[in-house]
């Protein structure tokens, strides 16, 4: 094991578990509830405005940040704004800045203001994203690979939690206090999450010691050999069911839902969904190799999928159906992510943990933001019953390439320490 690699886990052991993971849980619930309120609650509100399939598809361009954030991860990674610590410089400034940008955003809200809401929404990611990167580093840094099944298991439950909830949350009050007071009280309930990282022990000793002998980059990444079909994976798995949920919204909107169903669906049976599927995830990313747990877990996206399609082809869509169909969904989304992030994980060189994190992390939202713009073209363009089909075809070609593309990782002669005890 490299100098770099003993000085983290070195950290890691100093560090107490359950103060460990009430800080991850903190932190993906804070970026849960920025994703719940702009890939959930914002494309159902502006649909019910009447804002076009292709105008709320391109609204996901907005959260581009998300995409590109791997550009500031070296920097991220290298330098600290100010104090002590290293990680939480980055994250609470951040975290800080989200409340005053929804709140005007919330004052702008309208499907009228369609160049308002992109540049706000756009700002918003930029914050969180940044947060994200440094989020990010601090789990790789503070997560030996044996903890990855609870760790990541946390953080997928933590972020559903917040994503679903607020997205849930904004639509079951919206009707009763309207959009700009319901936005107001979600932006408030960022400040809270923020108390657990600032009392967490980060330490400051890895940051000078580890970079004296490493500068992060993105060249240091793509140089290896494993990185390529780690990316190719992460495609895969990530396309289908982005074009899916893009649209997923808009289509419960289209069959009748009022927003309060939905606001039920994402508040109280997503959440619950989301919660069983991240501890499904942890026991199989602990029981099985990496990619047995993804190729499960993307088959059974794939059925969901499916079982949109059926339910469009029939006609027949009642409440407990399709309420059903999405609590599978969300199931086997959050295990998925929890494999996948843990992959993910074992991917990382800890000279630059949240650089790798951060560039894998990046890649898979960029391929969510593109299946994301693209699905109310593909819904305009083969239908609702159509769109979901294909999704469904992704998903089982990911399921079908998955093992070979983990062979192809776990092969690799540039191989991380990290992932050479996963594997």
């Amino acid at each position: 094991m490299s100098a770099g690699a003993s000085d983290v886990m070195s950290a890691r052991a100093a560090r107490p578990a359950l103060f460990l993971a009430l800080t991850l849980v903190s932190l993906y619930v804070s970026q849960g509830i920025i994703a719940g309120f702009t890939f959930g609650a914002v494309p159902a509100l502006l649909r019910k405005q009447g804002m076009s399939l292709e105008q709320i598809g391109l609204m996901t361009l907005a959260l581009l940040p998300w995409a590109f954030s791997f550009a500031v991860a070296p920097v991220v990674d290298r330098y600290k704004l100010a104090g002590r610590t290293h990680r939480r410089s980055w994250i609470i400034p951040m975290q800080l800045l989200l409340p005053p940008v929804m709140l005007v955003l919330a004052y702008q809200f309208s499907a009228s203001h369609f160049a308002t809401i992109m540049a706000l929404t756009f700002a918003i990611g930029l914050l969180a994203a940044v947060s994200d990167v440094a989020a990010h580093g601090l789990a790789v840094e503070q997560l030996s690979p044996s903890q990855r099944s609870w760790g990541n298991g946390l953080q997928v439950g933590g972020y559903w939690v917040g994503s679903l909830f607020s997205g849930g949350a904004i639509l079951m009050l919206q009707p009763l206090i309207g959009t700009f007071n319901a936005i107001a009280l979600l932006s408030l309930a960022l400040l809270p999450i923020l108390i657990p990282v600032t009392l967490y022990p980060e330490g400051a000793e890895r940051p000078r010691a580890a970079l004296e002998r490493h500068s992060p980059s993105i060249r240091h990444f793509l140089r290896r050999s494993s990185a390529w079909p780690m990316l190719l994976l992460i495609l895969l798995v990530d396309l289908g069911r982005a074009a899916a949920m893009g649209m997923q919204g808009p289509f419960l909107v289209d069959v009748g839902f009022t927003l309060t169903e939905i606001g039920l669906l994402r508040g109280t049976i997503g959440v619950a969904a989301g919660l069983v599927g991240s501890v499904l995830g942890s026991a199989l990313v602990a029981r099985l190799r990496r990619d047995q747990a993804l190729c499960l877990l993307t088959t059974l996206q794939a059925l969901a999928f499916g079982a949109y399609a059926y339910a469009v082809a029939t006609g027949y869509h009642p409440f407990w159906l399709l309420g059903g169909i999405f609590a599978f969904e969300y199931c086997a989304f959050s295990a998925t992510i929890v494999a996948l992030y843990a992959f993910i994980m074992d991917n990382c060189s800890p000279e630059q943990a949240g650089t790798d994190f951060t560039l894998q992390y990046c890649f898979g939202n960029f391929v969510v933001i593109t299946g994301g713009a693209l699905s109310g073209y593909g819904v305009a363009a083969f239908g609702y019953m159509g769109h979901f089909v294909l999704c469904f075809a992704i998903c089982a070609v990911a399921a079908l390439v998955t093992p070979f593309l983990y062979r192809c990782i776990a092969a690799a002669p540039d191989k991380t320490a990290a992932g050479s005890e996963a594997a």
